[in-house]
């Protein structure tokens, strides 16, 4: 894909257009013409950056996962109690969950081959990174010894196809609902009980 050396302006607006209509209506339901007319940009300067919307979308989905892969490190790094740092995940998972629209979420689960060996990398990579700190905070006490990494391990995997479920999402109007619902149930579901 060709890409500028730095962010032009022209760039920025396409990216940032294509996200505003991609979290909305979807990746399948957005034209580069309509990319291109709400940013003010030339299919030529499209065309200039990306080869095609699979690329544009390949673009800001691995930016996304990036930057909450960066959000995720930067709360688990800080020097507060682990659950204080699990309310601040869970929390920025939800407020994240806000942006995106069913429509997005759908696509970018099954968009393309190149999208979806992006986001299985990415996911296996981050799971691994997540399970340490999880064997590491069971420990340290913070998670019930009761509860074996490895079926926290099966349980995430299976949250993944749950996830990818037309029943599961056909019950929720919006992906904020169901990843609030996901992410309490696991977490709250491992969290050793205060006394």
């Amino acid at each position: 894909m060709p890409e500028a050396k730095s962010p032009t302006k022209k760039y920025t607006q396409l990216v940032s257009t294509a996200m505003e209509l991609f979290s909305k209506y979807g990746i399948r339901r957005v034209s580069i013409e309509e990319i291109c007319k709400t940013s003010s940009v030339s299919k030529v300067t499209f065309y200039k950056y990306f080869s095609n919307k699979e690329d544009l979308a390949f673009t800001l989905i691995e930016k996304m996962l990036h930057d909450g892969e960066e959000k995720y490190r930067t709360i688990m790094n800080e020097d507060i109690p682990f659950a204080e740092k699990i309310e601040r995940f869970i929390a920025f998972k939800l407020e994240y969950g806000k942006t995106l629209s069913k429509e997005f979420y759908l696509d970018w689960i099954s968009y393309s081959p190149k999208v979806q060996q992006l986001i299985s990398g990415w996911s296996r990579r981050i799971q691994l990174e997540f399970l340490t700190m999880l064997e590491d905070a069971q420990k340290k006490g913070f998670i019930r010894k009761s509860v074996s990494i490895s079926f926290i391990s099966y349980f995430l995997n299976k949250m993944n196809e749950i996830v990818r479920d037309p029943v599961l999402l056909d019950k929720y109007a919006d992906t904020y609902t169901l990843t609030r619902d996901l992410t309490s149930f696991f977490f709250y579901g491992i969290m050793e009980k205060e006394e």
